[in-house]
């Protein structure tokens, strides 16, 4: 739950919280190996075809959005972005 926690920048037991919840929605299971300590997390079959979901909507409101932008301001967010991106990455290592 560590890596969760800190991954999205939250407290350890609100990790455990929202898994436990995604558990109970059967879209994520836990599965311990030898180490009790550690836990790796899968998507269900349901989680994957949610996620499916979510991301298709996604892509098609971000396509509406960015239809109708010209081409010269996707070119500076995709900078600006990939700038945030690096920042963040660059974070993350320490």
């Amino acid at each position: 739950m560590q890596s969760v926690a800190s991954y999205l920048r939250i407290k350890a037991p609100s990790a455990t919280s929202l898994i436990t919840h995604l558990v109970g929605q059967g879209l994520v299971r836990r599965v311990t190996g030898n180490d009790k300590r550690s836990t790796r997390l899968y998507l269900t079959p349901r989680g994957k075809k949610l996620l499916l979901v979510h991301d298709k909507r996604s892509n098609t409101a971000l396509r509406k959005v960015f239809s109708e932008f010209k081409p010269s301001d996707v070119h500076e967010l995709v900078r600006i972005l990939r700038h945030v991106r690096d920042i963040h990455d660059k974070d993350m290592q320490h």
